[in-house]
């Protein structure tokens, strides 16, 4: 240890200049030179462990906080794929919706032109049926009326007959 504190003595001494005037100030200063000297290189080491230690936890922080995004964009691509797909699968059940609704809407319309074709016939038919039947009806009226009004000649020209009988003449 003494020859240490020759050597640092030597190398404190080294500081101070050459002559009695540097001497005397090792002699007085040396130790406290020493002393200091220790106390900045105990600093300096405290301090760039100190740095060292920080260094490590921002680092590990870093680190952390990159996972932590990773994994949230991560987790927010597949939450985007996840809804894409839904999107994609409603789409589809809409268009297939689509597609039946308008397969019943098509069917439905056939259906009612149909029923309604169907029905026009059905309809003039009737209206044939029943036109003919008015008309064969109207016919036999019309013939009833002929017959009833020649029935009316004969009775008024025997009426007209029988009265110039009651009066004594023979008109005719």
């Amino acid at each position: 240890m003494a020859t240490e504190d020759v050597s640092t003595d030597e190398e404190l001494a080294s500081h101070f200049a050459d002559d009695d005037l540097g001497k005397l100030q090792g002699i007085l200063f040396g130790d406290h030179a020493r002393k200091t000297k220790d106390r900045i290189d105990t600093l300096e080491s405290a301090l760039l462990g100190a740095v060292a230690d920080l260094r490590t936890v921002v680092e590990s922080r870093f680190e952390a906080l990159e996972s932590r995004l990773d994994g949230e964009a991560s987790t927010r691509t597949q939450a985007v794929a996840n809804v894409s797909d839904r999107l994609a699968e409603e789409a589809r059940i809409r268009e297939r919706a689509e597609a039946a609704l308008r397969k019943d809407v098509d069917s439905t319309h056939e259906k009612s032109t149909r029923a309604l074709d169907d029905l026009e016939q059905r309809a003039s038919k009737g209206l044939e049926t029943a036109r003919s039947e008015l008309s064969a009806e109207v016919e036999t009226g019309l013939q009833s009326l002929g017959d009833t009004r020649v029935a009316r000649n004969d009775l008024a020209q025997a009426l007209i007959r029988a009265a110039h009988e009651i009066a004594g003449t023979t008109e005719t």
